[in-house]
């Protein structure tokens, strides 16, 4: 009800330039583009739309930063006396007039400021940003732009989208809620002005239904990520085809843009019948089959099914392409628990035969099975130090850890800092830098030491980093921390995992979550072989005193796009006088996951080409 009623208010005053109202054509129209002079006409006759004391309504006009703010606070009548007493903003201090308004907007995630202490009172509003603060303001970041962003990438001017915003344009593109600017663009820096403002809310009156119709999918105490909204038929929510591949399925057959589909379940069919976990759907038809076989359709010869028939109290449904499947009658087949929460637009589904939060180990199968393209920002620190036995180089070490990798389908680039104290010896400071294009025969390294140096402390700088599972200085594709990884997804439901809500990363909402081991519990995460090498007195741990290790992974859609290692411990050389100590801290960030980055080879060409 709340939201129903705050469009209606939204719709009542945004565009709103000064308390005089008319209903008669403004003395600019013909300033209003054609695209946009349908919607102005039907907004002025609603009386929403309101000019100036000249009879203006300035469709040209770009709107402040300030200006959108206060209107959808104002409209979504949102709380402005909790606000704090010191101004967030530099730029908008108590005696501003749109202090309330900006500080109470920022306290309920709807804006950020364009920096640390700056929140651009004056600025434009650019179209990117008006997206942005459509969809949080009316809590659309539910939805999940998905990973391929097919919206985005389907613009000439995908790449001026910032990164922070990209989620925000997806989805007011897929809800049809924006259109671009032109053919293939969207123009996501260009200035947003009062008529494209008008369009905007136009089609949001128009598909005011299917907005509020989005629901909330709990899994297993995930909220789940979608590729497109949820429909709500009545008491009936239907979910989009994938979701139901990607967690309830081992493999999705048929053709889901035509209405049909064969998914071969994963779980829940003991009921079903020996070798009867294949399910049939077909949209339209409130019945469903159980079958042992993926490529014969019983849809065809339905009579020679009936006693592999399930009645469905709700038919599939195809819409845009999208095949949507009944959640709450697939619940039924698999044996899992079913609530729909109407009043708080939440579905809840909990299933025993699932671990905890599926999203994340969905997540890391889908990073360790799929080549990553993009890059990683790695920054960390480690120390050792040794006391008791006999005197050794190596006593006291603390290395300074800065990475930047990008791989693209054809080349891999390695740009590291390394800072090296050992002891009370000056710092040892490694630059190195690889370029590495095996089709075009390019295996390119530069350093900041002779190479005696690096081959002497390769063997040691790969040892290690085995703690995360990390080698910057191997030949080799992965950015991911992936034996960790792999041990994180063979003994998934046994990780001591706990969902720490969501934070913000580059303007994304990510989900954290938090895994703790101790001594009893880090080998589900590593080898015993991870920890010992020759020669290596930092890998030589046995691990017989205290241990903790923190593994942190944050998570946006279906992609890990944060990790965090904090490891501690304490343990004994192979010489039992000798006590280690050994800290670690390090940090991955996964950017631009999926896009084919440009890599400058050193013979000063381009892959891929622009």
């Amino acid at each position: 009800m709340f939201l129903k009623n705050a469009i209606v208010t939204l719709l009542s005053v945004l565009l709103l330039s000064s308390s005089v109202a008319f209903a008669q054509t403004p003395n600019d129209m013909d300033k209003t583009s054609d695209f946009a002079k349908s919607a102005v006409t039907s907004l002025m006759e609603k009386n929403i739309l309101q000019g100036d004391d000249n009879g203006n309504i300035n469709p040209q006009k770009t709107i402040t930063r300030a200006e959108i703010v206060t209107l959808l606070v104002r409209a979504l009548n949102i709380n402005t006396y909790n606000i704090p007493d010191t101004a967030t903003f530099k730029d908008v201090p108590k005696d501003c007039w749109a202090y309330k308004y900006v500080e109470a907007a920022y306290r309920d995630g709807i804006v950020k400021g364009v920096d640390a202490d700056r929140f651009g009172l004056n600025d434009p509003c650019t179209r990117e940003q008006m997206a942005a603060l459509f969809i949080r303001a009316l809590k659309q970041t539910g939805l999940n732009a998905g990973t391929d962003c097919e919206n985005i990438n389907a613009l000439s001017d995908k790449l001026d989208i910032s990164a922070w915003a990209k989620q925000e344009v997806e989805l007011a593109l897929k809800t049809g809620l924006m259109n671009g600017t032109g053919t293939n663009t969207f123009n996501p820096q260009g200035s947003a002005l009062r008529e494209q403002a008008a369009v905007v809310i136009q089609r949001f009156l128009d598909n005011s239904d299917s907005l509020q119709s989005t629901v909330s999918v709990v899994f297993n105490g995930d909220v789940m990520p979608l590729s497109h909204p949820a429909i709500v038929e009545g008491h009936a929510v239907l979910i989009p085809v994938d979701f139901f591949k990607n967690y309830f399925a081992n493999s999705l057959t048929g053709n889901p843009e035509e209405g049909i589909v064969c998914l071969e379940l994963a779980w829940g069919y003991n009921d079903l019948g020996y070798l009867q976990n294949y399910l049939w759907f077909r949209a339209g038809e409130t019945t469903a089959y159980k079958s042992s076989m993926f490529n014969i359709d019983p849809f065809e010869t339905p009579e020679a099914y009936t006693d592999r028939a399930i009645a469905l109290d709700t038919a599939p449904v195809l819409r845009n392409g999208v095949l949507y499947l009944p959640l709450e009658d697939i619940c039924s087949i698999v044996k899992a628990r079913y609530e729909y929460n109407q009043a708080e637009n939440t579905v809840s589904v909990e299933a025993d035969e699932k671990a905890a939060y599926p999203n994340l180990q969905y997540a890391l199968g889908r990073n360790l099975n799929n080549p990553y393209w993009g890059d990683a920002v790695i920054s960390g620190n480690m120390y050792q130090t040794i006391s008791g036995g006999e005197a050794q180089p190596d006593e006291q070490i603390q290395i300074g850890y800065d990475l930047f990798r990008r791989i693209n389908s054809l080349a891999s680039q390695t740009n590291l800092s390394y800072t090296i104290v050992k002891g009370g010896a000056a710092p040892e400071i490694l630059t190195y830098k690889e370029i590495s294009a095996p089709s075009f025969g390019i295996d390119f390294v530069e350093n900041s030491k002779e190479s005696a140096w690096l081959t002497t402390n390769r063997d040691y700088l790969y040892k290690v980093s085995k703690l995360t599972g990390l080698n910057p200085l191997v030949k080799e594709t992965d950015v991911y921390n992936v034996k960790t990884n792999q041990m994180l997804f063979s003994n998934y439901s046994n990780l001591p995992i706990t969902r720490e809500g969501t934070v913000d990363i580059d303007g994304r909402e990510a989900v954290k979550y938090v895994m703790h081991f101790d001594q009893d519990s880090i080998l589900l995460v590593m080898d015993k072989s991870n920890f010992y090498g020759t020669n290596l007195n930092v890998i030589k741990l046995s691990f017989n005193q205290e241990v903790s290790y923190d593994i942190v992974l944050y998570v946006t859609g279906e992609d890990i796009v944060r990790q965090e290692y904090h490891f501690s411990g304490q343990g004994r050389e192979e010489i039992p006088s000798d006590q280690i100590n050994v800290g670690m801290d390090l940090t991955i960030d996964y950017q631009n996951a999926g896009q084919q980055m440009q890599i400058t080879l050193p013979d000063g060409r381009a892959i891929p080409s622009a």
